[in-house]
């Protein structure tokens, strides 16, 4: 859906969009994106490997799936990219905590997560050290990465696993304080 297409969804839903709800708005397009290059990607092994690219149908479909891939990839290109110092940028924000789907005792920086400090990103986008500011939730650190966790993801720690599954999915803005790595 373009850019025009979200803000007239957002009208038709009676929503007022300002800047701020734009950038959420083109981060669900993003998030959507995502889910689609996934299904392409999908699709196109399922036919490369169900399929003999001798038939003219499949060859015109396997085609298909393949540009669809190329376009999802690129148009994720822009999310994946690092974010600097000062910028607000809208985040996925999800949820993990010990017992449901943590991996270990220790983060990836090697020390004991903390339910309301520690967070995980993608090292590429914020890299560990980062710290942030979420929308509704305060301060945070950059302690971990997961592998379900790529671009413009965040992934909160709980102590509790009832807690995070309750968190859910949701989209906040996020300022970004300070880039890990950087002075």
């Amino acid at each position: 859906m373009s850019r025009p297409g979200l803000f007239a969804l957002g009208a038709l839903a009676g929503i007022a969009i300002g800047a701020a709800g734009a950038g959420l708005l083109y981060e669900i397009e993003i998030a959507r994106l995502e889910r689609g290059a996934r299904q392409a990607e999908a699709s196109y092994r399922a036919l490369a490997s169900a399929h003999a690219a001798s038939d003219r149908a499949e060859a015109s479909t396997l085609a298909y799936t393949v540009a669809r891939v190329e376009r999802c990839e690129a148009a994720l290109v822009k999310c994946r990219a690092p974010i600097t110092a000062g910028a607000v940028v809208p985040f996925e924000v999800t949820a993990y905590g010990l017992g449901c789907d943590a991996p270990g005792p220790l983060t990836a920086a090697g020390v004991e997560p903390v339910a309301g400090h520690t967070i995980a990103a993608d090292p590429a986008v914020l890299p560990i050290g980062s710290r942030v500011r979420i929308a509704g939730k305060g301060e945070r650190q950059v302690q971990d990465v997961g592998g379900a966790v790529k671009g413009r993801t965040l992934d909160l720690y709980f102590d509790d696993c009832d807690e995070a599954r309750r968190f859910g999915r949701q989209v906040r803005a996020v300022e970004v304080l300070h880039v890990g790595g950087q002075r």
